[in-house]
């Protein structure tokens, strides 16, 4: 299925049914995330790339929150 047939589609859908295949199209998208298939670009994404660029983290990061006092 070409791109141009996938607008056609989902334009020729009602709004509440485009915003549902939007919900699904981010599913998917966070779904493929999570496995090892290749992104868009053919490259497969590896943990810990990102490693030492986190400069600063409040020391109280891991500490409750107030707003969630009443469900501890």
């Amino acid at each position: 299925m070409s791109q141009q047939q996938v607008i056609h589609l989902f334009q020729s859908l009602v709004p509440k049914f485009q915003e549902e295949a939007i919900t699904f199209m981010e599913f998917l998208m966070n779904k493929q995330k999570a496995s090892k298939l290749p992104d868009a670009k053919g490259k497969i994404r590896k943990a810990g790339t990102l490693k030492g660029l986190i400069n600063y983290m409040a020391p109280d990061f891991d500490a409750p929150l107030d707003d969630m006092k009443d469900y501890m």
